[in-house]
C-alpha cells in the first residue's frame, strides 16, 4: 500500500512540475532560430566549360552563356550552354556562328541578341560589328543589322523594347564614348548621346527606367590600364547623362544586378589587384553599403539576377602569369532587409 502511495505521488510530482515549466519544444517559442543563408555567397554546379570575358542573358528561368575565351591566347569559344536558375543544372545548345569573346548580351520579349565582341587574340584580334539574335525555343542563331561601329567589352541595357549599347572598345583596351541604341522591331541602329567619359569593361543596369553605368577603364597597351570610379545615369527619355557621387573604389570587369530598390556590384580589378568585394547601393539614400565579400576574386565574368539573388559565373582569377580561368558558380542571397 506504502509503494502505491508512493507512486502516485510521483506521477503527480511529475505532472506538477510540467505545468509550471512547458517543454519549450512543443510551442518552439525557446528554439534557435535556425541558420539561413542570407547575405551570403553559396556554391552551385560548375559550368560545363570554364571561360572568361563572356556573357548571357537569362530567359524563362534559364541563364544562356554565349562565347568567350578558354585561355589567354587566341583560344575562344563558341560554346552556349544553359544553366536551369531552379534545378541548378546544365544543358549544352547550338553553338554560335563565330568564337566571341568580350560580347555583349541582353533578353528581350523571349529571345536574345549578342552584340560585337572580338575574334582571335584577346588584345589585337579583330573587334566586331556584329548582331545575332539567339532563339531559346528553337536553339537557333540569325544574324540581324550589323551595328554602326566595331566595339567590344561593351554593355546592352533594355528599355521600353530597345537595346542600347555602351561603351566598349575598339581596339585592344581602347575605351569609347559611343552610345548606340538598337530597335529589334525594325531591325535598325541610331546613335544616341555619347557617354561623358570613355569607358570599357564598365557595367550598366536599369532601374526606373534609367541605365546605370558604373566602373570601367581605359587603356591603349595590352592590359585593363586604368580602372575608373565613375557611376553615371542615362536618361533615355531626355537622351542626356547625369553623373552621381565616385565609387570609393575603382573597378573594371566586375559584375552587377539589380535586386528591388538595390545594386549590387562585386568584384573586379582596380588596376592594381583583384577585388572580392560586393557592394550594395540604394537607390532611395544614395548610399553604399559592404556586404559579404567573395572568397575567391575574379574579372570579367557573367552575371544574373533571378528571384531577388545574384548570380555569378566563370571568369578571370589571379595575378598576371598565374591567371586561371573559373567554371565555378555563386550565388548571393540578400539579407531580407536589404530587399
Amino acid at each position: 500500500m506504502l509503494k502505491k502511495f508512493l507512486f502516485i505521488c510521483f506521477l503527480l510530482s511529475i505532472i506538477s512540475c510540467q505545468k509550471s515549466n512547458p517543454v519549450a519544444a512543443d510551442t518552439g517559442e525557446n528554439q534557435q532560430p535556425a541558420a539561413t543563408n542570407e547575405n551570403k555567397w553559396v556554391t552551385k554546379a560548375n559550368m560545363p566549360t570554364a571561360r572568361g570575358y563572356f556573357n548571357g542573358a537569362e530567359v524563362g528561368g534559364k541563364m544562356y552563356l554565349f562565347g568567350g575565351i578558354l585561355d589567354l591566347s587566341a583560344n575562344n569559344s563558341d560554346a552556349v550552354e544553359a544553366y536551369d536558375l531552379e534545378t541548378d543544372t546544365w544543358t549544352k545548345k547550338n553553338k554560335m556562328p563565330v568564337k566571341i569573346l568580350g560580347l555583349a548580351a541582353a533578353a528581350l520579349d523571349g529571345k536574345i541578341y549578342t552584340f560585337g565582341g572580338r575574334t582571335g587574340n584577346l588584345y589585337s584580334g579583330t573587334t566586331l560589328n556584329y548582331t545575332y539574335l539567339y532563339d531559346p525555343a528553337t536553339d537557333s542563331w540569325t544574324r540581324k543589322a550589323d551595328m554602326p561601329s566595331s566595339r567590344a567589352f561593351m554593355t546592352a541595357s533594355v528599355i521600353d523594347g530597345k537595346i542600347y549599347t555602351i561603351g566598349g572598345s575598339l581596339n585592344g583596351y581602347e575605351a569609347c564614348i559611343i552610345v548606340q541604341m538598337y530597335d529589334p522591331a525594325t531591325d535598325t541602329w541610331t546613335n544616341k548621346a555619347s557617354l561623358q567619359r570613355a569607358r570599357s569593361g564598365h557595367t550598366a543596369n536599369v532601374f526606373n527606367g534609367k541605365i546605370y553605368v558604373i566602373g570601367g577603364g581605359n587603356s591603349d597597351n595590352n592590359g585593363p590600364g586604368t580602372a575608373y570610379p565613375y557611376f553615371d545615369v542615362y536618361d533615355p527619355v531626355m537622351d542626356s547623362w547625369i553623373s552621381k557621387e565616385d565609387l570609393a573604389q575603382s573597378r573594371i570587369g566586375h559584375g552587377a544586378g539589380v535586386i528591388s530598390n538595390k545594386l549590387y556590384i562585386c568584384s573586379g580589378f582596380s588596376s592594381a589587384n583583384e577585388l572580392n568585394d560586393l557592394r550594395e547601393y540604394d537607390f532611395t539614400s544614395n548610399k553604399w553599403t559592404a556586404k559579404a565579400a567573395l572568397t575567391l576574386p575574379r574579372r570579367m565574368f557573367a552575371t544574373c539576377i533571378y528571384n531577388n539573388k545574384l548570380f555569378i559565373f566563370g571568369g578571370i582569377s589571379g595575378a598576371q602569369g598565374s591567371q586561371q580561368i573559373l567554371k565555378n558558380v555563386m550565388v548571393y542571397i540578400p539579407s531580407v532587409t536589404s530587399n
